[in-house]
């Protein structure tokens, strides 16, 4: 038995295999076939940019929270948590719960700009699970007469093969090549760049003890094993100066012998000449207009574009998070709703009152209710029925803006008691 049948082992019935497809024991040992764009995604930019990591971190992140689900109807939606295919996104395979499902979902179709479901279950019926295939491994092949233009889906790396029932590509759009889709880091590639490079050029500062490369001069000549020992013995006495001002805070100057007339000379640059914090905070704003979230909320405070960090958060949720939401919701009501036959009146979808950054602060709310009650715009009742109280007898009356008294009183005061 191979160690992924040890993993997902066959189901007992028989009538499927409980493990995707798409995964093979290189996906454990990392020996897979690379695209080198996409690998630069990764590394350059998800694992090595702060930036980046942050922004797909709270995009992904926040497509996970909006438990996403099974609903009925479109003006007054109602859940449907017994139907199947929302007990199937509940635990969507062995290994994965629905945030952390859709938060691997979400960080693929970022990094990669494309993002594939793919199903494990009986020949015929719904699916029992739900994968993710790395989407370098797919490849799907393309037909002008298949319905959506794919006609299969390959993968070389594990000999197999889907039908667009069992595998289904969710991507992001690409003017150039709308049927594979764009990463976002993409954009933000050359951005990620500088602000990489800032950081590795001052780490390697900081391990040269703070001084930039020099070029040494001489008015003699030196040999060959002169200029190498000179090298090695320049470097030796610098990392033994470090070691002892480390220790105990006291630096000795350093001297050669045999070096008279010479001359040293700067090659590189200093990072304050450089003005390198400015350029990679600079860089990490423009990662931040590709990718979506604030500046602010990427630990950026000093280029604020919210008035609160409050402000930002909603902001991302309405303007990005929630429209990855529907898409992820309409392309599994597209694909999946059509293996759990669904009626018109069925799709996927979230409810956005459950969001926690999209509520107002209780005291806020409390305070324009308040405003509303004084103004005459909600009667006392109504006033009482937001804050969570019983309404009261007499209590259906609007108040008098200046005197905060029954609109009816203040009609009979007006015209000395004599009601028209």
């Amino acid at each position: 038995m191979g160690l992924l049948d040890r993993i997902f082992p066959a189901d007992s019935r028989g009538d499927m295999e409980r493990k995707s497809r798409s995964w093979t024991e290189m996906d454990f040992f990392g020996a897979r076939l690379e695209d080198e764009s996409t690998l630069n995604y990764i590394h350059e930019g998800y694992k090595e940019n702060p930036y980046v990591y942050r922004a797909v971190k709270l995009l992904a992140q926040g497509v996970a929270s909006l438990d996403i689900t099974v609903y009925e109807g479109r003006d007054e939606m109602q859940r449907r948590d017994d139907h199947p295919a929302a007990r199937l996104l509940q635990r969507p395979n062995p290994l994965s719960a629905k945030a952390s499902y859709f938060e691997e979902f979400v960080t693929r179709l970022l990094i990669s700009g494309r993002a594939y479901f793919e199903t494990a279950g009986p020949d015929n019926g719904p699916p029992r699970e739900l994968w993710i295939p790395e989407p370098r491994d797919i490849r799907p092949i393309f037909s002008r007469s298949a319905d959506g233009f794919i006609e299969r889906y390959r993968s070389d790396e594990a000999s197999e093969t889907w039908t667009p029932e069992q595998m289904h590509m969710v991507r992001l759009v690409d003017p150039d090549n709308p049927l594979q889709g764009q990463s976002v880091i993409q954009v933000a590639a050359r951005a990620a760049d500088v602000s990489n490079y800032g950081r590795k050029y001052a780490h390697s500062v900081l391990k040269s003890m703070g001084i930039p490369p020099y070029l040494l001069t001489t008015e003699g000549t030196m040999t060959e094993e002169q200029k190498a020992s000179f090298g090695e013995d320049f470097a030796t006495r610098l990392r033994d100066s470090f070691e002892r001002m480390r220790s105990s805070g006291v630096t000795r100057p350093q001297i050669f012998d045999g070096m008279e007339n010479s001359e040293f000379e700067r090659l590189g640059m200093s990072p304050g000449d450089m003005d390198l914090l400015e350029l990679m905070q600079q860089s990490g704003r423009e990662i931040a207009v590709a990718m979506g979230p604030a500046p602010e909320l990427l630990g950026d405070p000093e280029n604020k574009v919210y008035n609160n960090v409050s402000e930002a958060r909603e902001a991302l949720y309405t303007e990005h998070v929630m429209p990855l939401g529907n898409l992820i919701c309409g392309e599994l009501t597209h694909w999946l709703g059509e293996q759990f036959d669904f009626s018109d009146d069925l799709h996927f979808g979230f409810d956005p009152s459950g969001i926690p950054a999209l509520q107002t602060d209780p005291e806020q709310k409390r305070k324009a209710d308040l405003e509303a009650l004084q103004a005459g715009a909600i009667t006392i009742n109504e006033y009482r029925e937001r804050q969570g109280m019983e309404p009261r007898d007499g209590g259906d009356v609007l108040l008098v803006p200046s005197q905060s008294m029954p609109l009816a009183a203040a009609m009979v005061s007006s015209t000395n008691g004599q009601p028209e």
